[in-house]
């Protein structure tokens, strides 16, 4: 009857401690393949803010004066801006323009904001009114 050699019991539990060791990097890399889409989401979705709504606001707004180029909008402190949900705000301001004639108007307005993927944004509901 032959026997084996007897093995040292330190290099035994050092190849022990490797394998454990492969094997909880193998788990983990799989895992982060598979299961991490939320983490991933989260980075790629932004945020609307209600500084982003002011800004879209703005460009609306721009769009209906005689002259945009002398537009000088009020600042916006934050109980101007309605916060009705994730993506959608009311912006509620004024703006001092030039009219067609080149006085300048103060023109109150109201505008609804909705945010969308992508960065990109829409006005609703866009009212204006010179005082």
């Amino acid at each position: 009857m032959t026997q084996k050699p007897k093995q040292d019991p330190k290099q035994a539990a050092k190849g022990c401690a490797i394998m454990i060791a492969i094997a909880a990097i193998g788990f983990f890399s799989i895992k982060s393949c598979f299961f991490n889409n939320d983490a991933k989401e989260q980075v790629t979705k932004p945020k609307f803010t209600k500084q982003d709504a002011v800004v879209q606001s703005h460009l609306c707004v721009e769009k209906l004066l005689k002259s945009p180029g002398s537009a000088k909008f009020a600042y916006q402190p934050d109980e101007t801006i309605e916060q009705i949900n994730d993506t959608t705000f009311i912006v509620l301001s004024y703006v001092d323009s030039q009219n067609e004639f080149g006085a300048l108007m103060r023109t109150y307005y109201k505008c609804k904001v909705i945010g969308h993927e992508l960065g990109q944004a829409r006005c609703e509901d866009l009212k204006l009114e010179e005082k």
